[in-house]
């Protein structure tokens, strides 16, 4: 009965040894334990490729419209016909954008608005606001509890001015 408890000991005691020593599989469970946080990192880097190259396309789009408003300003005083002016630029050049898609883009989601600081006689000066709401899959999200779901508003503005030939 000794010998049998002290080979067993012994098989055991070699057992744990080898188990010990033996590293196969530590690269399968390294892998394994790594995986998560590069596919988070995977997951950011995208987001914020998005938001950058959506903010780029804002940016653009509220410069074109700045510049046509310059050059071409529509003959009315009223800021609505200007801002539909300016909401073609911007939307037109969102709609280029990969990310953003084209039933999201709307009033709601892309306002553009145009701020007129008097007439639109030669030298006046006018605003451009062009905004895109990010992360609103929902709809407009004003009364959600939870403050993690708000949209995040991209928002470019550009300072404008008539010119005219002299």
């Amino acid at each position: 009965m000794n010998r049998t408890i002290g080979r067993s000991r012994r098989w055991l005691s070699r057992l744990a040894g080898r188990f010990g020593r033996d590293q196969r599989g530590g690269t399968a469970v390294q892998a394994m334990a790594f995986l998560p946080i590069i596919l988070f990192a995977f997951v950011v880097a995208s987001i914020a490729w998005q938001t950058v190259m959506i903010r780029r396309s804002l940016h653009t789009g509220t410069y074109l419209a700045m510049r046509y408003l310059s050059l071409y300003p529509p003959a009315s005083t009223d800021p609505y016909h200007w801002s539909l002016t300016a909401q073609e630029f911007v939307h037109a050049e969102l709609k280029n954008n990969p990310f953003v898609g084209d039933a999201v883009l709307n009033e709601v989601s892309a306002p553009v608005d145009v701020t007129l600081f008097d007439s639109n006689d030669c030298g006046d000066q006018f605003e451009v606001r062009a905004g895109y709401r990010l992360f609103a899959p929902l709809g407009q999200m004003d009364n959600q509890p939870l403050p993690s779901l708000r949209p995040y508003v991209l928002e470019d503005i550009r300072m404008g001015e008539v010119l005219c030939d002299k």
